[in-house]
């Protein structure tokens, strides 16, 4: 079967437009991810990425991590810049109050601890929470387990959103741009996306990835965020690839 595929997939290939066979990629990659997530709700999705190991990469096989938030949390060269640029913004805030949406195993997150008053880390994913509680311990920093579509969440100077837009739907992201509205003023925001012109924002399936046909952008439709200045922080590249796209993080500030 995996040989027909391959066969039929290199046919298509041969016989359309780059757009054509992209958009072919992209609608098989859904249908795929739906097939997957079938009748789950968005906590029992990302319940079974984590459970199962699905973001973990020959390159982390080996690594001792129960619940593993990909390499975009883990590979050097992606999280070193990030934490650099992330690290230097926060010193010229005193010690902010941050939001982090989607703190996943927390491996970036430890970093600005001693950079902030208060460190609020949520996700959806209960027990990673509660191996988060048990692994980190500091006197400013709250974990809780949170559905940051449509749970209660407290407002800050900074909101993190950490390569986590990327793997909602479409109308789940304009929940939680409702869910946060109005209650931060700067808002960090970090998505993959491809390496070449591409039309963002294509909807997709909660708990699976598109990152190689197109990426999140906040201030795009649908979405159209309200913001008063906006910078590009930082863009790396996502893999060894140049198909495996970049990771682009963004600031806006809100108000």
């Amino acid at each position: 079967m995996k040989i027909i595929k391959k066969s039929i997939f290199y046919f298509l290939e041969k016989i359309t437009t780059k757009k054509q066979y992209q958009k072919i990629l992209y609608l098989y990659s859904k249908h795929k991810q739906n097939k997957m997530f079938k009748n789950m709700s968005v906590e029992q999705r990302f319940s079974k990425v984590y459970n199962e190991h699905l973001w973990k990469d020959k390159n982390h096989q080996d690594k001792n991590f129960k619940f593993f938030s990909g390499s975009g949390s883990h590979e050097a060269k992606i999280i070193n810049p990030y934490i650099r640029v992330v690290s230097e913004f926060l010193k010229t805030l005193n010690k902010p109050v941050v939001v982090d949406a989607g703190c996943g195993d927390f491996n970036v997150g430890i970093n600005f601890i001693d950079l902030v008053s208060k460190y609020y880390a949520f996700d959806i994913f209960e027990d990673l929470i509660k191996l988060n509680k048990e692994n980190f311990k500091f006197q400013n920093l709250i974990f809780e387990k949170k559905d940051i579509i449509k749970d209660f969440l407290p407002s800050a100077d900074i909101l993190f959103v950490r390569q986590v837009l990327q793997h909602l739907d479409n109308e789940s992201i304009k929940k939680f741009m409702r869910n946060v509205e109005n209650k931060y003023n700067f808002l960090i925001i970090t998505e993959h996306m491809p390496d070449q012109t591409f039309t963002p924002n294509l909807d997709k399936i909660s708990g699976g990835f598109m990152g190689n046909f197109s990426g999140v952008i906040l201030d795009k439709n649908p979405f159209n965020i309200n913001y008063i200045t906006k910078k590009e922080l930082l863009e790396v590249p996502a893999g060894q690839k140049k198909s495996d796209g970049v990771i682009k993080t963004f600031l806006y500030q809100l108000k």
